[in-house]
């Protein structure tokens, strides 16, 4: 027969500290997960790029963000240079007076500073 000892106080001790070089192993990789998925930096040239690809504020109607796109209403598409959109490397489509552009990094940063921008013009 097998006979099992009581857990002794050096048991939980182990279990213990087990415990927590599991979690902290866990935090290491969510930390690292995090780093190596974080967003690029934005360049002011970019952004100065794409609001005068855009036709800056006398073209700019609206500006409406949706998940990591950018929808904008335009009063003239004419207006819109397509080559520093090119240059900007965003990918954009149009549907009527709306050019939707697609970005994958800092959406909300852009999306800001076309609203500063239009608002400091004005």
């Amino acid at each position: 027969m097998i006979y099992l000892e009581e857990p002794t106080l050096l048991t939980y001790i182990f279990v213990a500290i087990g415990v927590v070089v599991v979690l902290s192993i866990l935090f290491i990789i969510l930390l690292l997960r995090r780093k190596n998925g974080s967003k690029k930096l934005l360049d002011q040239t970019f952004l100065s790029n794409l609001y005068q690809a855009l036709g800056t504020k006398d073209n700019i109607l609206a500006i409406d963000m949706k998940q990591q796109r950018l929808q904008i209403e335009v009063a003239n598409i004419k207006k819109i240079d397509q080559d520093l959109l090119k240059q900007a490397n965003t990918p954009a489509f149009m549907t009527g007076k709306k050019i939707t552009l697609l970005i994958k990094d800092n959406t909300k940063e852009v999306f800001n500073y076309l609203n500063e921008k239009r608002k400091e013009e004005i």
